[in-house]
């Protein structure tokens, strides 16, 4: 009756994946969204976690199944996934062509068989648009994960997605990041007529960065080579590293962290969506 009861009041479960951390959070109400940390575990075991490691680390406060038929959306760390974008065939009509691209895309940038990858896109068929490939064994364990305490997957969606849906309309004139443990990830956004991503980059952290040069070396060099506006500012999200780039005035660009310096805004609908790993959507 507990559980039936969050279920009509439309609870719901969000766990955030990290390569050391596993952070679940509870939300009652969804008029209401103010969670409630559930658990915030360290995460053993292989570089992917694999579903016998995500079931030992939240078997503390899912084992009484408490939150049995309760929605679950996860979020995971872009570390362990290949964010590339695709340009749609001329003349596209069906999106299994939009499919289709993104699949020969992925084949073309890593030369890896598609058969061990979830590979899912925006759907746009008329621009460039943004794919994503997660590791099957990951989503295999998140699915695990699940059922092992009867959850319901609704929504699998990369951190940098869920970051561009959330900060997309207030960048301004801005590019963005998101810093993980070892490395950060680059949206480049073309701004007209409105925000849209126009390259997506990868970056490993410098071990040593003594004069805080290394992050406007790096983007000067992507809008380079994609053709674009060398960015005035940068927005970044995720953890944070203090010394990341040396001030405006020396480098001619500004790094902002939003997340820092004012308090988070209610979630708006995405532009990308990206939650649909598998038929699991929100």
């Amino acid at each position: 009756m507990r559980n039936a009861i969050k279920l009509l009041q439309g609870a719901g479960l969000h766990l955030s994946l990290s390569k050391t951390r596993a952070e679940l959070a509870y939300t009652p109400y969804p008029w209401r969204p103010k969670s409630v940390l559930a658990s915030d575990v360290r995460i053993e075991g292989a570089p992917v976690p694999d579903q016998a490691a995500l079931v030992a680390a939240l078997e503390p406060v899912l084992g009484d199944r408490r939150y049995a038929g309760i929605a679950l959306s996860v979020t995971f760390s872009d570390e362990w996934v290949r964010l590339f974008m695709v340009e749609p065939p001329k003349n596209t009509l069906r999106m299994q062509d939009v499919r289709t691209a993104a699949a020969m895309r992925f084949h073309t940038l890593y030369g890896d068989s598609s058969a061990e990858w979830r590979i899912t896109c925006d759907d746009a068929i008329d621009r460039r648009f943004l794919a994503c490939a997660m590791p099957a064994a990951l989503f295999s364990a998140i699915e695990g994960l699940a059922a092992a305490y009867g959850l319901r997957l609704v929504s699998l969606t990369p951190t940098f997605v869920a970051t561009w849906n959330q900060v997309c309309r207030r960048l301004g004139r801005a590019w963005f990041g998101v810093v993980h443990d070892e490395t950060v990830v680059i949206g480049c956004v073309d701004h007209a007529p409105r925000p849209e991503l126009a390259a997506v980059q990868h970056l490993r952290l410098p071990a040593d960065d003594e004069d805080g040069l290394w992050l406007a070396d790096q983007l000067r060099g992507i809008a380079l080579r994609h053709g674009l506006e060398r960015p005035q500012e940068l927005q970044l999200f995720g953890r944070y590293v203090p010394g990341l780039a040396a001030p405006g005035d020396v480098t001619g660009l500004t790094v902002t962290w939003p997340e820092r310096d004012q308090p988070a805004r209610p979630r708006k609908e995405p532009l990308i969506d990206l939650s649909g790993f598998g038929g699991a959507r929100a």
